[in-house]
This record gives C-alpha cells, sequence and structure tokens, in this order.
C-alpha cells in the first residue's frame, strides 16, 4: 500500500501542482531546495532556496488555487512563491518585518478571548505549515507558528487582496502549558489545512496541562473566523478531544477529508497509541475514517499532501518521501448516526472552477455500474469523454486538462443505468 517515492534527505514541504507534479522541499546535501518530480517519481528538476543548509531553509509548501503558484514558507518567516514552470523563486514577504495584530488572541486553553500579555511576538517566532483559502480576489493564508519567548504555538492568518498584501492577525495560541509544574508538549509548530467545500480551517493545539491529555486536540473554525469581534456560538473553534493528536502537518483532498500526519498518537481510537499515522477524518473532524500506521518507517511523519486525481498520499519523512495508495482508506462516506455508508449518487462542482489549464470532477456513486462522464459546449456538441467504464461504489475523482478548446462555458454530464447529473464549469485561457 506504500513505495519510496523518492530519496529525499531532511524533507519538510510536499505539495502537488494542478497537473499532479510533486514539489518537495528538502536538503540536497549542498544547499536547500525545492524539488519537482512527476507523479511517478522521475526528478525534473529544483529550485534552490539557501546556498548553505539549515534548520531556517527547509520550509512548509502550499499552492494558490487560481494561479497554481507554489508558496514555501521558511521558518524563518520568509515567504516565497515557486513559479511552477520555470522554477522561478521570488520572495514575497517576510513575517517577521510584519505589523502583526496579536492583541485579541483565542486562547484554546480557557475557551476566550486574550491577549497574552503582550508575550506572543511574531518577530521572535518560527514558522511551520501553511494553507490556502481563496474566494474572489481574496487570499488569506493561515500560517503556525511558535513564539520563541513562552514557546506558545499559535496561528495567524495573512490577508491579501487583489494579491496586495492587506494585513496580519494571529488568531488563536493556547496557555495550556504556562501553568506552574503544566505538561510541556512537543515544541514545534503545528499543522494547519483549509476545506474549501466547509470553509472551515483545521490545525492542533494543546488544550490542557494534566499528563492523561498531553497530546493536542484537533481544532476546527471557521475560515471568517475573528477574535477581535468577539467569538459568539456560531463561530466558536470545536475542540476534538475525543482524538489527541500531534500534527506539523495536515492537508484535504477533494472531497473535503482531512488528511493529518503525526509524530505520535494518543488515542486508543486510532489503533496505534505512540505511533506515527497518516489518519484520516471526516469533513466536520467528528469521525476517523482510517489511516496507515508508520510503524517501523520512521520515527515522524511531517507533511502530506494528495494527488489531484485522489490516488495517492505523498507523505515526507526525515530521510525520504514515501507514497500512499489511497484506495484501501475508507473514505468514500457519507456518516449517518454511528453507522457509515454509501448511500448517495452525486456530481461535485468541479475544483478548480473557473480553471486553466487543468480541473477535478469529484462523483459519487452508491453501487459497482458503469459510468460515463463526458464534456459538452453550449451547442450540446459533446467535445470530450472523461469516463466510460465500469466503477466501484464509492467516491471517484477524474482530472481533466483540455489541450486545444477556448476559453468558455462547458457542461459535464454524469451518467449511469439509473441516473444522470449535469453541471457546468468555466475554462479560462
Amino acid at each position: 500500500i506504500f513505495d519510496v517515492f523518492a530519496q529525499t534527505f531532511n524533507a519538510v514541504g510536499v505539495t502537488t501542482d494542478r497537473t499532479g507534479n510533486v514539489f518537495i522541499a528538502h536538503d540536497n546535501v549542498t544547499s536547500s531546495v525545492v524539488s519537482k518530480f512527476t507523479s511517478s517519481g522521475n526528478f525534473i528538476g529544483s529550485t534552490q532556496i539557501a546556498g548553505i543548509s539549515g534548520i531556517n531553509t527547509f520550509g512548509y509548501l502550499a499552492v494558490i488555487p487560481s494561479s497554481g503558484q507554489i508558496l514555501d514558507l521558511l521558518p524563518d518567516g520568509r515567504l516565497f512563491t515557486i513559479d511552477p514552470s520555470t522554477g522561478t523563486l521570488t520572495l514575497i514577504l517576510d513575517i517577521t518585518a510584519l505589523n502583526v495584530n496579536a492583541g485579541s488572541i483565542y486562547d484554546i486553553y480557557s475557551r476566550s478571548v486574550d491577549s497574552f500579555g503582550g508575550l506572543l511576538q511574531t518577530r521572535f517566532a518560527s514558522f511551520g505549515d501553511l494553507a490556502v483559502f481563496e474566494s474572489g480576489n481574496r487570499i488569506d493564508l493561515f500560517v503556525s507558528g511558535l513564539s520563541q519567548a513562552q514557546s506558545f504555538p499559535f496561528l495567524l492568518r495573512l490577508r491579501f487582496q487583489n494579491g496586495v498584501f492587506q494585513e496580519a492577525k494571529v488568531l488563536m495560541s493556547s496557555r495550556a502549558e504556562a501553568g506552574s509544574g503544566a505538561v510541556q508538549s512537543p515544541r514545534l509548530t503545528r499543522g494547519v489545512a483549509v476545506n474549501h467545500q466547509t470553509r472551515t480551517v483545521l490545525t492542533t493545539l494543546p488544550w490542557s496541562n494534566r499528563v492523561s491529555e498531553l497530546f493536542d486536540a484537533l481544532v476546527v473554525f471557521p475560515v471568517e473566523f475573528e477574535p477581535s469581534d468577539g467569538v459568539d456560538s456560531n463561530e466558536r473553534p470545536a475542540i476534538s478531544v475525543g482524538f489527541d493528536i500531534y500534527s506539523q502537518g495536515m492537508t484535504t483532498d477533494a472531497n473535503g477529508h482531512f488528511f493529518v500526519v503525526t509524530n505520535s498518537v494518543g488515542s486508543v481510537a486510532l489503533g496505534a497509541p505512540g505511533e506515527p499515522i497518516l489518519a484520516v477524518f471526516s469533513a466536520r473532524v467528528d469521525r476517523f475514517l482510517g489511516g496507515f500506521t508508520a510503524g517501523q518507517l520512521a520515527t515522524s511523519l511531517r507533511d502530506i499532501t494528495i494527488s489531484p486525481a485522489r490516488a495517492w498520499a505523498y507523505v515526507t519523512m526525515p530521510s525520504m518521501t514515501y507514497r500512499f495508495s489511497l484506495s484501501t482508506i475508507p473514505t468514500a462516506v457519507t456518516e449517518s448516526g454511528d453507522e457509515i455508508r454509501i448511500d448517495d449518487f452525486a456530481l461535485q462542482q468541479n475544483y478548480p472552477n473557473p480553471f486553466n489549464p487543468s480541473t477535478t470532477i469529484t462523483f459519487t456513486l452508491p453501487q459497482r455500474e458503469r459510468v460515463r462522464l463526458e464534456i459538452f459546449n453550449l451547442l450540446g456538441e459533446r467535445v470530450a469523454t472523461l469516463l466510460d467504464e465500469v466503477r466501484a461504489a464509492g467516491v471517484h475523482s477524474v482530472a481533466w486538462q483540455p489541450q486545444s478548446l477556448p476559453s468558455g462555458t462547458y457542461l459535464y454530464r454524469l451518467e449511469t443505468k439509473s441516473y444522470s447529473l449535469t453541471r457546468k464549469l468555466v475554462l479560462l485561457r
């Protein structure tokens, strides 16, 4: 169910572009680089980040959906973009040089808004994972960090409008370890992921200072979360204490499920107490759907990304990058009460939309049957057939990259013997 994807020493961040190429931030002995591979693991090229290897030059990666640009956030706070075609590196900003709003911060430990006594200083922080939420002309980057003075783990938001930086705001942190005799969790940054379907953000933060509750809890909150305005019941972060977990890297797939890689797991509910694991959670993060135990592969799993067609999970470890097959993880489900079942025929909106050059279409089958997925122009002329085969029950994703079609609105239709659904998509050249 897994194999070695690439020998990447000291690998940290990993992401994929819209065509399925894989980007990995790692050490190539003489410098820190972001290397580009085909989906099968063939090396394409690399972009040099720093001439001397060092802890502050191996960053976490993400992709801006509309442009396809790769983001590289270094631990020292420098944020770069990498052109996925040319490898051109461009410095966007340095978080430590920004005027960051840290006045009203939601404290996971006390469940209240706190100023943290002005001790949470991003100028003297290290930074970790990042996730992108894009809506119209606005882009929000959610960034995890660790303050050096008091070792508070925190999450901040960088907001851009029409490509121009607007503001930086610390959203939440935790005082769980500030008390006398409190248990100390790892002095590392946490993972963060964004679910565009539910418009929610996931991270992990320490929530208790008791020995029996050493691990972080999963924390979910809306993308519009704003502690400066006060926190009402509709936007209060949900803390899933039933899953004791600590993570430096996480992501989502086209179905809205969260994939979390861990250094250790505290809950026996996940089936692997104390072992590194790739865990999959429902979009509401109220159900553990399955996962892989890393076992003897590594002492830690650092970051994860999912291929556009949702066939593979790429996971970075200290000495290499692994590729896990997702075919055995039972994430193609709809939850109802205590039962997990597949019960709907559904065709989701393609993502991204509008798109250029490629997009992913996801659909759900309630049973094994022949399925046909076709693309039509507005004159009713078929321009592409993406699928015409038997597929198993579950959730499926198909990537489409039209080569010669002009810009415009098209229809995509999913048909089986019993059902037919049609949606619109927009191609921009």
